[in-house]
């Protein structure tokens, strides 16, 4: 049985090179200035660089980078660095394991959790109609390796509105599970292997919507939120992902 604790997709761009204007943007925090003010720039890729780069400071700036967050009054600059220090700062925790021993032609259950690892309550959704499809906000995902691709459930097209009931607060310490009992993603967390072998199954789930109107289906978006738009600003805006290492046996 194995376990992995997720981070967010975004802190993966911090193993990368980046560059600001053709410049380099080694991670050096009297940088921030700098870079800051790159986020204010009419250019997407100098913007998008410049993210890369104060992503990339790491841990240690997050003090630097929440007085920058705070002080900023341009739009996109305030926005972006919101993003960067919650993607630093990650309050949840995304794991996933498999109950039991894995054997082919029988059903495999997988336990996974979303917990709460900051010292604050954090509001979460679980897995939604139209979640596993990318239709609507939280999108939940699974794939399979090897060749086993996620296979997406058929629907009617339309989703249910956003409701209260659907967000959850966590207080800190607490766990709490996406495809339980009433969600539209029981499914994800059961497979069935035809064949023995080793794969790994991967989970996703992402919460880092542009837009609050994405919490909707694409139909019911103009009929808005219905007052959950404050309750959606404290999901945290990360992408998290967690993975088993599988051997079924035959």
């Amino acid at each position: 049985m194995r376990a992995l604790r997720a981070l967010p997709v975004l802190l993966l761009v911090a193993l990368c090179a980046c560059t600001v204007n053709g410049e380099d943007a080694s991670p050096k925090p009297e940088r921030i200035p700098e870079l800051v003010k790159h986020l204010e720039s009419e250019e997407f890729e100098t913007r998008e660089n410049a993210s890369k780069a104060l992503l990339a400071l790491g841990k240690p700036a997050l003090a630097d980078l929440r007085k920058a967050r705070d002080k900023a009054t341009e739009a996109e600059s305030k926005r972006r660095l919101a993003e960067i220090v919650e993607a630093l700062d990650a309050p949840l925790e995304f794991t996933a394991e498999v109950e039991g021993e894995a054997q082919a032609g029988k059903e495999v259950t997988f336990r996974v959790r979303i917990k709460n690892v900051s010292d604050r309550d954090v509001t979460v959704v679980g897995c939604l109609d139209g979640s596993t499809s990318d239709k609507r906000y939280p999108h939940f995902g699974r794939s399979i390796t090897p060749d086993k691709p996620q296979a997406m459930m058929m629907g009617c097209g339309n989703c249910n509105s956003l409701r209260d009931s659907d967000l959850k607060v966590l207080k800190p310490g607490e766990s709490f599970d996406p495809f339980g009992p009433g969600s539209f993603g029981e499914w994800q967390a059961k497979w069935t292997p035809d064949k023995e072998g080793a794969y790994t199954v991967k989970f996703t789930c992402d919460y880092a919507a542009k837009d609050l109107s994405e919490w909707n289906g694409p139909v019911e978006r103009s009929m808005g939120l219905g007052g959950l738009e404050e309750k959606l600003k404290q999901v945290p805006k990360v992408a998290l992902t967690a993975s088993v290492e599988l051997k079924v046996k035959p």
